[in-house]
């Protein structure tokens, strides 16, 4: 169901489970192109339902000190917990957000160290969502963050997403164990595990045409002074910056430099006027 573009869908359907976590509030996340891209990529295959979430706007470092309720972390569409997802895949576009990330999982009661988790799997047969990072953060440098994530996305999620969670469903159906999975895609370009350590190149994705722009954008109206990009309709023209400054990383993690075609923009603005609302 399609309400107000936000997709709403009914998980007796549903096979794979998806929490996107922007590590920072609702509209310094909607801000992100890459939030609005991976809701709408996951979101197109029926049997997949991908929900977001965002951090609360009053918290209180640590999350053992903050006595909120659980409640208040829950999946926008549904009103889900994070930890009742298969996989929470974090969008990580700035290292202050890291902290921001720590809270969460501890937080929605997941360990937040992988060896932990492994262990109460291990031991305990406890099963918690797979924990995914990816963006600039985590394609400039992974390893600082590594004793907390399954896996890592480096470079362009577009070429390899599907397979990784295609690969994953084989786990959760049980057809494949949980070392079978983490071996088969790390052989998948720009995936990198922890705990294997294998070595990985950057997925790039050749042809930005072939990057669809979601048609379908939940665009926000509001009346606060200090707004920042909720209220538009974000199309990617373009994909790094031909420059290559030494200061910037941005123009190295995001090479080469790739534009959109003139004519795939031109019909990404209609589709977009077409299907987007404006919501209160």
């Amino acid at each position: 169901m399609l309400k107000e573009n936000i997709i709403v869908k009914d998980w007796r359907n549903i096979d794979l489970s998806f929490g996107l976590i922007y590590p920072n509030i609702y509209k310094i996340g909607m801000s992100s192109y890459s939030i609005r891209l991976l809701y709408y990529m996951i979101n197109s295959y029926d049997n997949f339902v991908c929900e977001r979430l965002f951090l609360p706007e009053k918290i209180k470092f640590p999350a053992s000190k903050d006595y909120s309720s659980e409640n208040q972390l829950r999946s926008i569409e549904n009103k889900v917990l994070p930890i009742e997802f298969d996989i929470l895949g974090f969008s990580i576009q700035f290292e202050n957000d890291f902290r921001n990330i720590l809270w969460i999982l501890e937080k929605a009661g997941i360990p937040i160290e992988r060896k932990k988790r492994e262990e109460l799997f291990i031991n305990e047969k406890q099963r918690f969502p797979l924990i995914i990072g990816g963006g600039p953060v985590a394609t400039s440098n992974p390893l600082p963050f590594s004793p907390f994530f399954d896996i890592f996305f480096i470079g362009d999620s577009e070429p390899n997403l599907e397979s990784v969670l295609k690969t994953f469903l084989k786990y959760k159906k049980n057809t494949i164990d949980y070392n079978e999975f983490l071996n088969i895609i790390k052989d998948i370009n720009g995936i990198y595990i922890p705990s294997l350590k294998n070595k990985v190149r950057r997925s790039v994705l050749n042809d930005l045409d072939k990057s669809h722009i979601p048609n379908i954008q939940l665009i926000s109206k509001t009346s606060k002074e200090k707004k920042i990009f909720e209220e538009n309709f974000f199309i990617e023209v373009n994909r790094g910056c031909p420059y290559t400054c030494k200061f910037c990383i941005s123009s190295f993690h995001n090479s080469p430099f790739r534009n959109r075609s003139f004519k795939n923009i031109i019909q990404s603005i209609e589709d977009g006027k077409k299907y987007s609302t404006m919501c209160d």
